[in-house]
């Protein structure tokens, strides 16, 4: 089944929206340390007022909307929900105000778990692990224990935590901007930056959201010609992001392509999965033909692919062929038992994939990968560290690497007037299209 290939227009982003971006975040920051009793206040009003609006929409929407029994139950749930919260924040705005503090005392606990764990698959793996894999993982832990268990106590603090990590966010976008006006440095730069974007937590639905805005625009795509590979000339190097619909694929996934080979790692060991899947022994499959693995992609797994493409020059494509053959000599060739250790999955996806595809299969037999972890080594580190020889800036103080957060990247990068991306295109199976 042939799949529907469109490019997506650039979004200006000029280099003076960069700067007031950088220039308010930093007013942002500055505020939170300077007035972190003030913010405290303003923030309780806010909570206020979201609760209200979303009250007051939810109560609107049951009585004057289109009558719809499971629609009317949700939006009758909200504002059941909503209106009460809202008049606690009113009344108790201190207590309303703790929601920060528990928030950020949430993510801190979970990044001391994420950093306990590969910690320990590192040392499993006979892989070695620094000390300071252990320091952060207890400061996490330890902050974000603090937070969740005196939250009132704690709240000025959790003000001036958010204050700094805006600071450190304006530098990000300051740099951003210096990079922009001086177009000409970027590319001779092979060295990484560490990056403060939003939240992991809040970019991991992202490549769903993606798909939410293409099945609106899917009619207006569908009215032009599709792309070819004739029609415009190929990218170097490709990065591919997939989203479904539902399940583990709202988070999505994230491959690469490079010479018309297409490489994507993923818990794809069904026999070693642990919690769910969430951790496995890594496998490494290699497949032959772009366009036959995003045909394979869009029509087996009905999936959403955003392609972003990356012109490289010959220094850069000798890089990542080096990064590649060090990737490979850190495998062996692997085939699926055929037994599947967790029932609800009715078919061996490795096996599809070697079967339809003739993809070669590996498994890691040394290395940071031989245990795939979807909270640390999962496929969008492995890409990064392949991409990473090109000089993106997408490393994080954070230990979870998403395919949303790197979909936010690229996406920005596009969007630049001089980026490290040049092109975007969405793909899907053409009877997708049709029901969309």
């Amino acid at each position: 089944m042939a799949y529907q290939e469109y490019r997506i227009d650039k979004i200006a982003l000029s280099s003076d929206s960069l700067l007031l971006h950088a220039i308010v975040t930093l007013f942002l920051g500055a505020l939170l340390l300077l007035r972190p009793h003030l913010m405290s206040d303003l923030f309780a009003i806010l909570i206020c007022c979201l609760l209200a609006a979303s009250g007051c929409a939810g109560l609107f929407a049951f009585l004057f909307g289109k009558k719809q029994e499971v629609r009317n139950i949700r939006q009758l749930a909200i504002a059941a929900i909503s209106l009460p919260l809202a008049w606690f924040a009113y009344r108790a705005p201190r207590r309303a105000v703790t929601v920060l503090p528990l928030a950020i005392g949430i993510g801190a606990l979970m990044s001391g778990f994420l950093h306990f764990v590969t910690c320990y698959l590192q040392r499993r793996n006979n892989e070695w692990v620094g000390i300071h894999g252990y320091f952060l993982g207890l400061l996490s832990v330890l902050l974000g224990g603090l937070l969740i268990i005196w939250p009132v106590a704690l709240t000025d603090t959790a003000v001036v935590l958010a204050g700094i990590y805006c600071l450190m966010s304006a530098v990000t976008q300051y740099w951003d901007y210096l990079e922009e006006i001086r177009p000409s440095e970027r590319p001779r730069r092979l060295w990484r930056r560490v990056r403060v974007e939003r939240p992991s937590a809040l970019m991991m639905l992202i490549p769903r959201s993606a798909q939410r805005k293409i099945d609106r625009r899917w009619e207006e795509l569908s009215r032009q010609r599709p792309e070819k590979s004739e029609d415009t000339e190929k990218p170097d190097f490709e990065i591919f992001i997939h989203a479904t619909g539902k399940g583990l694929g709202t988070v999505g996934h994230m491959d690469f392509c490079f010479e018309d080979t297409v490489s994507t790692y993923g818990p794809y060991d069904f026999a070693t999965h642990r919690m769910g899947g969430l951790i496995c022994n890594g496998v490494l499959a290699v497949v032959k033909g772009r366009d036959r693995y995003l045909d394979f992609c869009t029509s087996y797994s009905q999936k959403t692919i955003f392609c972003y493409g990356l012109r490289l020059n010959p220094e850069q494509k000798e890089q990542v062929r080096g990064k590649i053959e060090e990737l490979m000599k850190q495998v062996r060739p692997w085939q699926p038992t055929g037994k599947k250790r967790l029932r609800r999955f009715k078919v061996d996806y490795a096996e599809v994939l070697r079967d339809q595809l003739g993809a070669s299969l590996y498994q890691f037999v040394r290395g940071e990968f031989q245990t795939y972890f979807m909270g640390g080594t999962n496929c969008a580190v492995l890409c990064d560290r392949i991409i990473g020889t090109l000089g993106t800036d997408i490393l994080s103080p954070g230990i979870l690497l998403t395919p949303g957060a790197y979909y936010n990247y690229l996406d920005r990068q596009y969007n630049k007037d001089d980026g490290l991306v040049v092109s975007k295109k969405v793909c899907r199976a053409e009877q997708t299209a049709e029901q969309a």
